[in-house]
Parts: structure tokens; sequence; C-alpha cells
């Protein structure tokens, strides 16, 4: 079953929050929220909540992951997986990847376009199980990553 997660960056911190994507309006204008599944600390019940993002950094999950090694990951991912559990970083709309494959690497950067996301590529290498892949930044926190130098 496909698992709608989305990524966006809070706008009275800007720290990266990772939950369901939605857009409401307050008074005239629109907002973009994240809502993240937290508990309670007085009841213990679990709840929805929400936290308003810059709309330009919100990208979905792709479902995939790169090929990030464990030893490479960072202490934040370390706290939320472990060994058995880690598959390598996942990969949004938006994060830009480095193809360390075949000839030198190149850069791509994750995007939705129609029915799909770009480049497709990218799928055709991970169902043909030789994603050579990692995401090295995002578009929003990395876009000097894409400079022509």
């Amino acid at each position: 079953m496909r698992e709608y997660k989305y990524r966006g960056k809070r706008i009275d911190n800007g720290e990266w929050v990772y939950g369901y994507y939605a857009v409401g309006k307050y008074e005239i204008n629109e907002v973009h929220m994240i809502y993240v599944n937290c508990t309670d600390k007085i009841t213990g019940f679990k709840i929805l909540y929400n936290i308003a993002v810059h709309p330009e950094s919100v990208g979905q999950f792709t479902e995939l992951t790169d090929r990030t090694e464990w030893e490479d990951a960072t202490e934040e991912q370390r706290r939320e997986y472990t060994e058995e559990t880690w598959n390598g970083v996942e990969i949004y709309e938006g994060d830009i990847l480095k193809h360390s494959g075949f000839g030198k690497p190149n850069l791509k950067v994750i995007s939705y376009v129609r029915n799909g996301y770009e480049p497709s590529s990218v799928y055709k290498d991970w169902e043909k199980g030789i994603l050579a892949y990692k995401v090295v930044g995002n578009t929003t926190d990395n876009l000097e990553l894409l400079e022509v130098k």
C-alpha cells in the first residue's frame, strides 16, 4: 500500500517536519501545513498537530530510498532507525541526487510530473536493483549544488 508522506520546512524555526500535507484558508490567506502524529504528554492519546510550512519547500515521499550505508547515517537518522530497519535515506520530491554509477558522477532533481516522478531513469534503475544514487541535498537548502561552475 502506498505511503502518502510529505515534508516541509517550518515557517517558525526553519526545521524540516514530516507527515501529512494539507492546504487551508486562514482569513484570506492560504496556509500550507504538515500534520504530524504526536502523543499528548498528559493523556497519552495520539493526536495530529499541524505545523505551518513554506509552500515551496513541500515535497512528497517517492517511496524510494538511496544507497546511504548505516555507517554514513546521521545522528538523527540513527535515533529514528536501527541498523536492522535502516534502508537508506528517504527520497522526496525536490531532493538532489548524485549518481555515482557508470561514468562521471552527475546530479538529478526529483520532481513530480503528471503521473510520476522525474527523472524516470531513477525508477528504472531502482526496479533493476542498480540504484547508485545518494541524496546530497534539496532544492530548498542546497540550490547552489545545481549552479554551473
